[in-house]
């Protein structure tokens, strides 16, 4: 938009002779296309499948239902982990500048995180507070990021970060119909910019889904 106005102004000041009031001000352009990408739910599918033992079904599990950061998921402790009661599924979670928010997962979810939590509980680590413990002890970004690039790896699928994760819950959650302040509120967003993005990037899935049930010659000629 402030390109647009920009554009204007040039336009006016050399047809109209109006002095051009924004020559003065400058605004970086964003980095990259702005293009959203994510998994579909076949490769979502295939992600799942490739987890082996509690752990890894865990962490991605909680990547794809719950979106965090990769240092949000890193910080969870077992205190955080709030399972035991099904009406009551949800993550505390510590996101950027020490704020702490409450973020929903599914039932799924639920019980692979009960799972791991009993594997977990037989580690000789398992008096410390972190959720994630591996081999050597608690699991930081970099133990999580390598976890999951090797799911991935085993998935076939090329190029899994933990950050691609949450573009892809924070996609299918507005492809299902999640609303965009919903969406702000349980990604830690400040603002509903960021939604916006997602909302553009599943506005097209969803045409074409809706496209798919109205194909006129289908209905014309009997076809479901």
């Amino acid at each position: 938009m402030w390109y647009g106005i920009k554009s204007l102004f040039k336009y006016l000041a050399d047809e109209e002779d109006c002095k051009d009031i924004t020559a003065s001000i400058t605004v970086s352009r964003p980095s990259g296309s702005g293009r959203v990408t994510h998994l579909d739910a076949h490769e979502i599918d295939k992600l799942l499948a490739a987890c082996e033992g509690a752990r890894e079904l865990a962490v991605i599990s909680v990547c794809l239902d719950a979106g965090l950061r990769i240092a949000e998921l890193a910080s969870l402790q077992v205190t955080d982990v709030l399972v035991s009661d099904q009406m009551a599924r949800r993550l505390i979670v510590r996101g950027k500048g020490g704020k702490t928010r409450g973020v929903v997962i599914g039932s799924r979810t639920a019980m692979d995180l009960r799972k791991y939590l009993r594997r977990r509980a037989k580690s000789p680590y398992a008096a410390l507070p972190d959720l994630w413990l591996g081999q050597r002890g608690p699991m930081g970004i970099s133990g999580l990021d390598k976890l999951i690039r090797r799911v991935g790896a085993k998935a076939g699928l090329e190029g899994i970060h933990p950050h691609l994760l949450r573009h892809s819950w924070a996609h299918m959650y507005r492809v299902n119909g999640g609303s965009v302040d919903n969406l702000a509120t349980l990604a830690g967003w400040t603002g509903v910019a960021m939604s916006m993005r997602y909302g553009a990037s599943a506005a097209a899935e969803r045409a074409e889904a809706e496209a798919r049930g109205l194909s006129l010659v289908d209905k014309m000629r009997g076809r479901s």
